[in-house]
């Protein structure tokens, strides 16, 4: 409400000094919280904004790493350009590599499977590139992800970056959903690693208790998307901006006006706190593993991928309603294992439920109500099949199924 009742219009620093100086100042907060090395803040020698969601995000970062490596190769290479990201992640990514004029065809989804419990395999990346190499491509960016959609899985960080390193491959990681819980010293281990990215985005949307749109993305060198999406018109020009001590954000992102997104984060940070805002996130983590554990010893379900990671088990379950978890994608009858979350999709004769809590309010999230809501949903599943997509919200207001 303050945001839409100020309505200010942060498009260069001149334009609303207050905006960009709350907007750097909380970037790195946050950036600080998720101990994210120096080099991705201000107080540092990166930087960071808030876009309105990770597709913008990857978007920005693609066209600054594609114009990067153009000026170097000749702009006639595009074509030959490859991205590279795991089977599970988003498509987000798809839509961003065609934004930017990069062929479908160049996008390598890489395949995981159980052994590698669905994230990406560095072996597996490091021989994909190198048939690109030999077949006349240019590799040029690298997407890891730190909770994926379909099963919550966590890309490994450090291995991949010393890949992309070696390569010279722009490396973003997105922890669009699952990076918030790094802010807990025992989650924080997901992000080792992180020094060896080039950027990195968080949605505090997501799960810490932000409203929509709110989508961190920080870069280690903010020259690099300048560079790429920078307007200079007569009208904008300023002598605050000339003197290139000022952060202008219509530089760093696709539009040009902006929202005073960086009040409602300040807020949040403000109102809460670090403790209480742990707190949230481990209290979701255990009702999670309640859930897991009812789900988990009635007979009529199938865990179908286990439970490898504690947070992508707690983040998937407990905090996002659409996204089908490691532990949450349930079988009805009997399913044969496959190798991966889209073969299973795929090749099933039964449909596949995805059990999943809402947060609908944290004082009503107790353990008796998520068993409540688990064995009323497991008895409406188990007599129905289901066929595209329902939800059923009014059930202790706190569950959904996703059923296909």
């Amino acid at each position: 409400m303050l945001c839409s009742g100020l309505n200010i219009v942060g498009f260069n620093w001149i334009s609303s000094p207050a905006a960009t100086e709350l907007e750097s100042l909380v970037i790195d907060w946050m950036g600080k919280l998720l101990k994210l090395p120096p080099s991705f803040l201000f107080s540092g020698n990166g930087g960071g904004l808030l876009h309105g969601s990770t597709c913008e995000a990857i978007v920005c970062t693609l066209a600054a790493a594609r114009d990067k490596a153009l000026k170097r190769m000749g702009w006639d290479k595009i074509s030959k350009l490859v991205v590279y990201a795991s089977d599970q992640t988003h498509a987000t990514l798809f839509k961003g590599t065609k934004i930017v004029g990069i062929p479908s065809s160049n996008i390598r989804s890489l395949p995981t499977s159980f052994l590698s419990e669905f994230s990406l395999p560095p072996q597996t990346l490091q021989e994909a590139i190198e048939n690109d190499i030999k077949s006349g491509f240019y590799p040029l960016f690298l997407c890891a992800t730190v909770g994926t959609t379909a099963c919550g899985a966590v890309d490994p960080i450090l291995e991949l970056g010393e890949i992309a390193t070696k390569y010279n491959l722009w490396f973003h990681i997105d922890a669009a959903y699952a990076g918030s819980a790094c802010i807990c010293p025992e989650f924080r281990h997901y992000l080792d690693g992180v020094e060896l990215a080039d950027s990195i985005s968080m949605n505090p949307h997501k799960w810490l208790l932000t409203n929509m749109d709110c989508c961190c993305l920080w870069v280690k060198q903010p020259h690099s998307l300048i560079n790429s999406l920078a307007s200079d018109a007569e009208y904008l020009r300023n002598s605050a901006s000339e003197s290139n001590n000022v952060v202008d954000y219509k530089d760093w992102q696709i539009a040009l006006s902006r929202r005073f997104k960086a009040l409602k984060l300040w807020v949040v940070l403000r109102r809460h706190g670090l403790s209480n805002i742990m707190c949230h996130i481990r209290s979701d983590v255990n009702l999670a593993k309640r859930f897991e554990s009812l789900v988990g010893t009635d007979k009529r379900f199938e865990i179908v991928v286990p439970r490898s990671h504690e947070i992508a088990d707690g983040v998937n379950k407990s905090a996002q309603a659409v996204q089908a978890e490691d532990s949450g994608i349930r079988q009805i009858g009997t399913l044969a294992r496959q190798d991966t979350i889209p073969m299973i999709q795929e090749k099933a004769s039964l449909p596949i439920i995805s059990l999943q809590p809402v947060v609908a309010g944290a004082a009503k999230q107790t353990a008796h109500a998520v068993g409540q809501a688990t064995k009323t949903f497991m008895n409406i599943i188990s007599r129905e099949r289901f066929h595209g997509i329902y939800w059923y919200t009014d059930i202790v207001n706190a569950f959904s199924i996703i059923c296909d």
